[in-house]
């Protein structure tokens, strides 16, 4: 079996706290977005495409844009980081 993490130490840090409570917090809508963020890439790379679960992928991608849209993809980041180098570049050169 693979080396699999132990989270009950992370788990058992919301003590108290409900699964509401954690929802209402920004940590709670983080880690949500993040899950409907994987998840929606996972289930559009199902093949073959006949496969995929369309209405559930449009489900999702409906609560990640209206509701949880707090998560960034380090893809996402890494692209707009590689941009802002390049209109540096051009504001510098005097391009833009």
């Amino acid at each position: 079996m693979a080396n699999v993490p132990d989270v009950s130490a992370a788990y058992r840090h919301h003590g108290k706290q409900t699964p509401e409570e954690f929802l209402a917090t920004i940590r709670g809508q983080y880690i949500i977005s993040q899950a409907l963020n994987k998840a929606i890439d996972v289930m559009e790379a199902v093949e073959p495409e006949e496969m995929r679960e369309l209405s559930n992928i449009a489900d999702m991608k409906f609560l990640r844009d209206e509701l949880f849209n707090m998560y960034v993809s380090s893809e996402v980041l890494a692209n707009l980081h590689a941009r802002s180098h390049l209109i540096k570049k051009e504001l510098e050169e005097g391009e833009i």
